[in-house]
This record gives C-alpha cells, structure tokens and sequence, in this order.
C-alpha cells in the first residue's frame, strides 16, 4: 500500500498560522483583562497604595509577556515563512548554475568531435533540379524508414548538399489526411507534400534545416535550434553555406543528450 506524498508547506502554513493566532489573542486577553482590572481599581474606593499596586503589578506582568510573545511570533514568521521563501529562492538560482552549466557545456564541445559524419548519415540521394514528385512517400518515405529503423529522412543532392529532412510523423501526418480524401498512399509524392500540405507543413519543410560551420560547437546548434522553432536538424558545412557539401550532422537529440550535467 503506497503512502500519501507528504505536503510539509501546507502543514508548516497551518501551523504557523495557528500559533500566530494563538499567541495574538493571548495578548489581546490579558491587555483587556490588564484593562479592566485598571479600570474597576480606578473607579473602587480603594487606598492610593494598592492603585499603585495594581498598576505596578499589571505593568510587571506585561513588561514580561509582550517581549517574549514578541519573540515567539518573531521567530515562528521567521521560520515558517522565510523557510519557504529561502527554498523558493534556492531552487531559482539551482536552475540558473543548471543552465549555466549546461550551456558552458555545449560551449565546450565541438560540432567536428560531436556530430556524425557524413560518411555515417542514412540518407537518400536526389539530384540537384530532378521533380520533388519523383520521391514517393511511401516507398521512399515510409517503407524506407522501416526498413532502415529511423525516424527521419536525410535527402542531399548528388553533389552531397543537404536538400531535406523529412521526419516520419510529417509524412504520416499527411499521409493520412491525403487518404482520407480517397487518394491511394503509393500514389503520394513529396511534390504534393509541398503543395497540397497544410500551412504547418508547408511552413516546416523548407525550415527544417540549418547550417553552421566546422568551427561551430553544439551552443551555437542549440541557439540556431532555438532560433527557428521548426529547424531539428544542423549540417555541417564547411563555412556553414548550404551550398557546401554536408560534413556531418547534428540532431536535436544529439544537443539533448550532451546537455546533461
């Protein structure tokens, strides 16, 4: 039988709440009660020397009570709620040293050392001016994906430039639509993909990809991802121009997994 997660603010706001309110009107009563037996000494025919006694006594017993309830209520405000307040400011600056260290990380560490080469990428080739309709997104989309255990399309030209990267839930996604419709999927086309896609996919497929040079490193990747939301995917280049042959590539998961501390 699993236990009840524990909620120590919750229960430290009761309690200091409580106390507080204790102690208050603890003060208020014995003021009034002070009050009124001043009141009921003046007003009774009493000797001049027991007045004084009585207001000597009442000032004795609160010239001991209001320094010390004082304290108590200093000290419970002080606990409870600076004790959140401190946690509270303790986890902001956590989370500013993390993503200090975290970007000094990726600073450190290089786009050549990190990235996988071109002679690794999985990718397909169409040359530079062929009809995008002649990339099936079936056979050269789904099927191939499938078959090579990625989610992801490479497509460089035949002179090695990054053209696309098509990812398997944008096809998908489309994909579907376009069925939907009564279109047969063996039939579909990156070209229809372009044209006929919705506004999100029309703006995500020429934005998919960004270029950066050899001396970059996986900080600057990470500032250009976060620079144009629907980019997942740097090559390298050279000089970082996109009409430079492809070096090698990173990933968002690539960034992902080295930004771990």
């Amino acid at each position: 039988m699993s236990e009840l997660p524990e909620k120590p603010g919750i229960i430290q706001e009761i309690l200091s709440n409580r106390i507080t309110k204790l102690v208050l009107w603890g003060t208020v009563f014995v003021l009034a009660t002070g009050i009124f037996f001043a009141y009921e000494a003046l007003t009774a025919k009493i000797a001049e020397t027991q007045i004084k006694l009585a207001f000597s006594i009442l000032q004795y017993v609160l010239g001991i009570l209001l320094p010390l309830w004082g304290t108590w209520i200093g000290t419970i405000l002080a606990y409870y709620y600076s004790k959140s307040n401190f946690e509270a400011a303790n986890k902001s600056v956590q989370q500013m040293v993390d993503k200090l260290t975290t970007d000094k990380k990726l600073e450190q560490a290089s786009a050549k050392s990190i990235m996988i080469d071109k002679k690794d990428l999985i990718h397909k080739v169409m040359p530079a001016g062929k009809d995008l309709s002649l990339f099936k997104l079936k056979a050269d989309g789904l099927d191939f994906l499938e078959q090579k255990k990625i989610k992801r399309v490479i497509i460089l030209d035949d002179s090695d430039r990054a053209k696309y990267v098509i990812h398997r839930d944008l096809i998908t996604s489309f994909a579907l639509g376009e069925v939907a419709k009564g279109k047969k999927i063996e039939d579909l086309t990156f070209k229809d993909m372009v044209d006929d896609g919705t506004p999100e996919i029309k703006n995500t497929i020429p934005n998919s990809v960004q270029y950066l040079g050899i001396d970059a490193n996986l900080l600057d990747a990470k500032t250009l991802m976060d620079q144009n939301k629907t980019c997942l995917d740097i090559f390298i280049t050279q000089t970082g121009k996109a009409e430079e042959p492809v070096l090698g590539w990173i990933t968002n998961v690539t960034i992902m997994q080295n930004s771990i501390v």
